[in-house]
């Protein structure tokens, strides 16, 4: 470690402050990085609003030396994915430094340091706390912004990760889409259509919005599905009711209920598309603090946004070969049309999720940003 760098375990409010405002110094000059939204931030990382906390046990640091704070880690453990996945995963995320390699790596060995005393023999990263939250750098699609809830990095942090030992272990994937592309090709629009009837009146089969005067009810339907249908995926965790409820509540002031879609079958959810407008194309300050005028923008402009992301499409696996899949992403964007979006993005997704892939690939999505998730053996 180089003479005059320090790093210290974040603690008091010093400490979270510099941790909090150091993505401004490092994102300086980049358009296409969105501030987090700074409540989000910290309340994502409160023990005692985070339900991830009740399980979950996480160490902060901060690197400091003459000219200020250099970087940050977050290291911790998640009972919950070693107990589904059998293994001794530790992990690492909300990382941020500058083009430094030995302050990355100071980060990168106290981190391990910690993991190791936990009994890790693994580290994985970048991950923030849930795949269900940001993860993975950025590996391609550098000149946009992210949508909401995605990561931006820059590209200098590949060789940061990899010089320290983390070699890819999971490529997720991005897809993006203009409904007019989809509008114009009526063939591709007829055969939706077509499989999406004889799917409901063949399957007894119903289409209904989201019902947000029953929201905490609708939570528990999508965390059924979500656990049933991504059980498979690399890197899942059980999700319980309370986490999805913690994400969920960060959503429902954006959220479109007409563009989610719930399919019922004998009076039962066994499947869910959850779009939501992309509140990252809402200007904001660059310190992320929630002002009054983001407030105002967001309540005027959020009928107006334009593009959105599509979080989740999920099938229970009793259904998963009934077609499902394409009925919800044929509603997703008749929906998507009919209101006025754009644009959308589809994301993330597994590589290894062949059968998803191939249905984008034939709606005429495209491939324009992939992440990596890296592991490093804690020898």
């Amino acid at each position: 470690m180089s003479r005059d760098l320090e790093l210290t375990e974040v603690v008091g409010r010093r400490d979270w402050r510099a941790f909090h405002r150091l993505p401004r110094r490092i994102y300086a000059g980049d358009p296409n990085w969105v501030a987090p939204l700074l409540v989000e931030r910290k309340t994502l990382l409160s023990p005692r609003k985070n339900p991830f906390f009740r399980r979950g046990e996480a160490r902060a640091w901060i690197a400091r030396a003459g000219d200020g704070v250099r970087g940050r880690i977050l290291a911790f453990v998640d009972p919950a994915h070693n107990a589904f996945h059998r293994d001794r995963t530790g992990f690492v995320g909300f990382f941020e430094c500058v083009d430094d390699r030995t302050t990355a790596e100071a980060l990168f060995d106290r981190a391990a340091d910690w993991l190791r005393a936990r009994g890790m023999d693994t580290v994985r990263g970048p991950v923030d706390l849930s795949l269900m939250n940001e993860c993975g750098l950025l590996t391609s699609g550098y000149d946009s912004q992210p949508f909401v809830q995605m990561r931006h990095s820059p590209p200098y942090y590949l060789e940061l990760f990899e010089n320290w030992g983390f070699r890819p272990s999971h490529r997720l994937l991005a897809y993006h889409v203009t409904t007019d592309a989809v509008r114009r090709n009526e063939e591709l629009s007829s055969q939706l259509q077509r499989v999406s009837e004889r799917l409901l009146d063949r399957e007894r089969l119903s289409v209904r919005p989201l019902d947000l005067g029953r929201f905490e009810d609708e939570l528990r339907h999508v965390t059924r599905i979500y656990n049933a249908s991504m059980r498979e995926n690399w890197g899942f965790v059980p999700a319980s009711e309370a986490e999805m409820s913690f994400v969920g509540k960060s959503l429902r002031l954006v959220v479109d209920p007409e563009l989610v879609s719930m399919v019922e079958m004998d009076g039962e959810v066994v499947a869910c598309a959850l779009p939501v407008p992309d509140v990252n194309a809402v200007p904001r300050r660059s310190d992320g603090r929630l002002s009054p005028l983001f407030l105002a923008r967001l309540l005027y402009r959020r009928r107006t946004i334009r593009r959105l992301r599509l979080m989740l499409i999920g099938v229970v696996p009793s259904l998963r070969t009934r077609g499902i899949d394409a009925l919800l992403l044929h509603r997703t964007i008749a929906k998507a049309v009919e209101k006025g979006y754009e644009t959308a993005e589809l994301s993330w997704i597994s590589e290894s999720n062949v059968n998803l892939i191939s249905l984008l690939d034939k709606v005429g999505a495209s491939l324009y940003k992939t992440y990596c998730v890296y592991d490093r053996e804690l020898s």
